[in-house]
C-alpha cells in the first residue's frame, strides 16, 4: 500500500514532489529546448529483443533497491538517532518490496525469474561503492544523499519518458511513487536539521568532508549511471546525453541545497529547523 503522506502528522521539508517537479521541468525547458515534448505515449515489452532488454534492465533496477535496503540497514549502527531510526525501518521495507515488484514484473513478462541475475547485480553495487556507506556516519549518509536524492533524474526522468514498459510501473508516476518522495523530503530534512545544529566550525568540517564523498560516489557511479541510461534509452527513453545535462544541474542544485550554511546561503528551509 502507498504512503499516505496527508495522514503523516509529520512534516519535512519544502523540498517536496511539486518542487522537484519544478526544478526538473524548468531544466528540461532550458537545457534541451529542442527536445521533443509530445506524448507518444508507452506500452508492454512485445518482441523478444524488448524482453531481453526488460529483463536486464528492471533486474539491475531491482538490486539497486535491494542495495539501498543492505547500506540502510548499517544506519542503525552509524546512529542513535531514534526519529531517524524509524524513518529508516519504513525506507528499508518501502525499497524492499520495489525490489520485490520489479522482480515479479520481470518474471510475469519473460517467464524468467531474475533472482540470480539481481544476485549478481547487487554484488556489483558493492563492488563500486560498498566500502563507502561502511565508514562511519558520514560516509554512510553520503549514500543515503547519493541514492535517494541526486539519483532522481538518473532513474525518475528516464523512467518519465520511457515509451516500453511494464504498464503496473507507470502508476508509480513520474516521480517515483509517494514511496520514494518520502523518502527524499525526510532525508532532506533531516540532513538539513542535523547540520543546523553543528556549530559553524564543526558544520565547515562536515560539510567538507561530504563533499568528499560526493566526489567518490559520482565518480565511481558515473559508468555505471550511463550503462543504465542506454538501457533504458533502447526501450525508448531519452538518451544519455539528454538525461546528464539535467542530472548536472540537479546535482548543482540538490548540492547546494544540502551543504549550504542553514539559514544563510538557501533560498530554502525545512520545517523542522
Amino acid at each position: 500500500m502507498a504512503f499516505n503522506r496527508a495522514s503523516n502528522p509529520l512534516t519535512y521539508t519544502t523540498l517536496n514532489v511539486g518542487h522537484e517537479r519544478q526544478i526538473l521541468d524548468e531544466f528540461e525547458r532550458r537545457l534541451i529546448p529542442d527536445l521533443n515534448h509530445e506524448d507518444n505515449g508507452w506500452r508492454a515489452p512485445r518482441t523478444p529483443e524488448e524482453l531481453d532488454i526488460y529483463y536486464e534492465l528492471f533486474a539491475v533496477t531491482a538490486a539497486q533497491d535491494l542495495f539501498i535496503v543492505q547500506s540502510t540497514a548499517l544506519g542503525f549502527g552509524v546512529t542513535e538517532d531514534a526519529d531517524l531510526h524509524l524513518l529508516l525501518t519504513r525506507q528499508i521495507a518501502d525499497d524492499g518490496r520495489h525490489a520485490s515488484y520489479m522482480r515479479e514484473s520481470v518474471q510475469a513478462l519473460t517467464g524468467r525469474d531474475p533472482i540470480d541475475e539481481i544476485q549478481r547485480n547487487v554484488k556489483r553495487q558493492w563492488e563500486i561503492v560498498g566500502d563507502l556507506p561502511r565508514q562511519g556516519f558520514l560516509g554512510w549518509m553520503a549514500f543515503e544523499i547519493e541514492y535517494e536524492l541526486y539519483a532522481v533524474p538518473e532513474i525518475v526522468v528516464a523512467l518519465r519518458t520511457q515509451k516500453i514498459i511494464d504498464p503496473r510501473l507507470v502508476e508509480w508516476g513520474p516521480e517515483g511513487g509517494a514511496d520514494e518522495a518520502f523518502h527524499r523530503e525526510f532525508i532532506t530534512a533531516w540532513w538539513r536539521r542535523y547540520l543546523s545544529q553543528r556549530t559553524p566550525s564543526v558544520r565547515q568540517e562536515i560539510v567538507g568532508r561530504m563533499l568528499e564523498y560526493d566526489r567518490e560516489y559520482r565518480e565511481r557511479k558515473a559508468s555505471y549511471y550511463r550503462n543504465l541510461i542506454d538501457r533504458m534509452a533502447s526501450l525508448g527513453a531519452w538518451n544519455y546525453e539528454q538525461v546528464k545535462v539535467i542530472t548536472d544541474s540537479w546535482h548543482r542544485e540538490l548540492r547546494d541545497y544540502l551543504f549550504s550554511q542553514p539559514g544563510l546561503s538557501s533560498n530554502h528551509t525545512t520545517a523542522q529547523e
